[in-house]
């Protein structure tokens, strides 16, 4: 089968001319303080399975976003107006899930107010630039507005969204609450004995003939509309038709994994994760062979995800064709003396 690469740019200083990560700053009149209380606790609490089998405890590596990966939360909230047309912004970083509060000065009047939250990072020769993991992409209207992402490849790619109406008076407090909700799925992906020609030789490493390991999808979504009554929330890909397929999860080569690189097969069992973010997609585990410029697909399905929730992709090369997607568990794992 043929497939089409899902090209990642690691430099996420390059954007597209239409989308930013800048605030809005404009001129207005008769404005009234706003306080913005912004829920964090929801963004990445459900993501907690622990892979008891291989020692992975997915909360633990989010918990240490901070610590362990210098990783911060962008805390974003956006005010469009009664007409659709964007207002103004604030942006704030956070290094813990601590509430955060927002504050801004709007004219009175009835806002759509969008909060997202997005890993980011920390530029490393400008203390005061960052980088989120996801682009704001044509964000003057509320109509046109939308989150992209082309690093979905990664635990990091994850994303929290919440919107409500808000009245602004002068006369009165103006304080709200936002609680941003998850959106998409993380999965976590897990190779086993890619390294063994077959079971036979299980314990020693020998080289199969595999030269690539990775999740399939002719349906990639990369983008989410923010806009609350959008008929259709979810950007996807160009359709890359009956035989061509995108990179679903990273595309796994043995010299990213081997001891030494003189190697050219894989060498261990393997994992790595992957952000989904629709919520319907079709799916094949698939493998390269030396010398080969197509997959051999196994497991084809379609799916359906719940936001928020962690699932498995488990393969084993010893049951290569019955390889488990489905809500991450202990109780897949296949063991071998």
């Amino acid at each position: 089968m043929k497939k089409i690469l899902f090209s990642v740019f690691c430099g996420m200083a390059l954007f597209v001319s239409s989308c930013s990560n800048d605030d809005i700053i404009i001129d207005a009149v008769n404005k009234a303080e706003v306080n913005v209380n912004v829920n964090l606790s929801n963004f990445f609490s459900s993501y907690n399975f622990n892979d008891t089998q291989h020692g992975v405890n997915i909360s633990e590596e989010f918990r240490t976003f901070y610590s362990e990966y210098n990783k911060y939360i962008q805390v974003r909230t956006l005010f469009y107006n009664s007409t659709g047309l964007l207002v103004d912004s604030v942006i704030s970083y956070s290094t813990s899930t601590n509430a955060v509060t927002q504050k801004i000065a709007l004219p009175e009047g009835t806002y759509t107010a969008i909060t997202t939250l997005t890993f980011a990072d920390k530029d490393d020769d400008d203390a005061n630039v960052y980088y989120s993991w996801w682009d704001l992409c044509d964000k003057e209207r509320l109509s046109t507005v939308y989150l992209n992402t082309e690093l979905s490849r990664t635990r990091w790619a994850i994303m929290s969204y919440a919107s409500q109406t808000i009245s602004v008076d002068s006369e009165s407090a103006n304080s709200f609450t936002m609680t941003p909700q998850p959106i998409g799925a993380l999965c976590y992906i897990f190779f086993q004995n890619f390294q063994y020609k077959n079971e036979a030789t299980y314990g020693n490493v020998a080289d199969n003939g595999i030269r690539s390991l990775s999740l399939y999808t002719q349906k990639l979504a990369t983008g989410f509309r923010l806009n609350p009554d959008a008929s259709e929330k979810y950007i996807y890909k160009e359709d890359a038709g009956e035989n061509t397929w995108w990179f679903l999860s990273s595309y796994m080569e043995p010299s990213d994994f081997s001891q030494s690189s003189e190697y050219g097969y894989f060498r261990t069992n393997l994992y790595s994760f992957c952000y989904i973010l629709a919520p319907k997609f079709n799916m094949y585990f698939g493998y390269e062979m030396k010398n080969e410029d197509y997959f051999n697909g196994y497991g084809l399905a379609n799916y359906s995800i719940t936001n928020g929730k962690t699932y498995l992709a488990y393969w084993d090369w010893f049951k290569v064709g019955n390889p488990y997607f489905g809500v991450a568990t202990n109780s897949k794992w296949n063991k071998y003396e």
